[in-house]
């Protein structure tokens, strides 16, 4: 640390009472600006202005695409919502059609089961009428027996 400490003590009282740096003007400053000019137009326009360029394309793809995904995302939620209203919309035409057939089929059994009804009372009265016909006339029958059964008895019992 000792020869650290003697550099710095050495070098410091130099540093600070230096008179500083003497520059002369002459002809060659405007050499040096003009190559100095032309070095920074050669800079700007072969790798400055590329890269500008690249970066502004980046970003313009960057936002374009976050734009893109969003006006998609909104088309997706109108498709979708509009799915869903047209999905209800047939839900509700179908119960109603199927509400309809339903109806129509109901009074279609109705009328044929009326007419089957109608049907089958005329049959029934017709099977009644001959029922009766029949009893009619076998209670006749059976009057005209007992008569004969009885006249028999008689003439058996009497004699």
């Amino acid at each position: 640390m000792n020869i650290y400490y003697k550099l710095i003590l050495f070098l410091l009282p130099n540093m600070i009472f230096a008179e500083g740096i003497v520059i002369d003007f002459d002809k060659t400053i405007f050499i040096q600006l003009f190559i100095f000019l032309a070095f920074g137009l050669i800079i700007q326009k072969l790798i400055v202005n590329p890269v500008i360029d690249i970066i502004d394309k980046r970003e313009e793809a960057t936002v374009g695409s976050k734009d893109d995904s969003k006006d998609m995302l909104e088309r997706i939620e109108e498709i979708s919502s509009d799915y869903e209203n047209k999905l209800k919309s047939a839900k509700k035409e179908a119960f109603l059609v199927k509400e309809a057939a339903t109806k129509e089929l109901s009074a279609s059994l109705f009328e044929k089961l009326s007419s089957e009804k109608d049907v089958f009372d005329e049959k029934i009265d017709e099977f009644a009428t001959k029922l009766e016909k029949e009893k009619v006339q076998l209670k006749k029958d059976l009057d005209k027996e007992s008569k004969v059964i009885a006249d028999l008895i008689v003439k058996k019992v009497m004699g």
